[in-house]
Order: C-alpha cells, then sequence, then structure tokens
C-alpha cells in the first residue's frame, strides 16, 4: 500500500515509520521540514513537505498524489475550549 504519514518524523511517526517499510509499504513521509534524508530510520521513505495546518498544501497533495491510507500524528493538539 502507498501510505502517507503527515508527522511522520515526530515521536509516533518515528516508531511506525520503519515498521511499515519493513512490511513493504510505500510510506511517504509528509512533515515540516526535510528529516528523511540521512535518516537511517526511515531510509526508503519518500519526503513531502507539509505543515498538517495550512489547508492549502493538504489539498495540493489530495489533487496532485494518491495514498490507499493516510495516518496524521499533529505536533500540536489545541483545546477547542481555549480557542
Amino acid at each position: 500500500m502507498r501510505i502517507l504519514v503527515i508527522g511522520g518524523t515526530g515521536q509516533i511517526g518515528m516508531q511506525l515509520v520503519p515498521i511499515l517499510l519493513k512490511q513493504g509499504h510505500d510510506v511517504v513521509v509528509g512533515a515540516r521540514t526535510d528529516k528523511v534524508s540521512g535518516n537511517s530510520l526511515l531510509e526508503g521513505a519518500s519526503y513531502i513537505a507539509c505543515n498538517s495546518w495550512d489547508k492549502e498544501c493538504l489539498k495540493e497533495i489530495a489533487e496532485n498524489e494518491q495514498f490507499d491510507v493516510i495516518i496524521d500524528f499533529p505536533g500540536t493538539v489545541w483545546n477547542v475550549w481555549e480557542i
């Protein structure tokens, strides 16, 4: 499967991405900065620059890419009662 992991360079993503790669999936890591290049844990994954809070970026990915699964691990979780 082709899997997009948004937040793939965060704490949870860094644990999941190597497992998905080992299982033979085509993994694309979406993150604000490229921590994929030169990272042995993420070797074999592709990288897309994107902030999951940027709706235009997400729209562009949806229009130009195809994924079987999209997983999102946000780096920031807002308390909706404080916004």
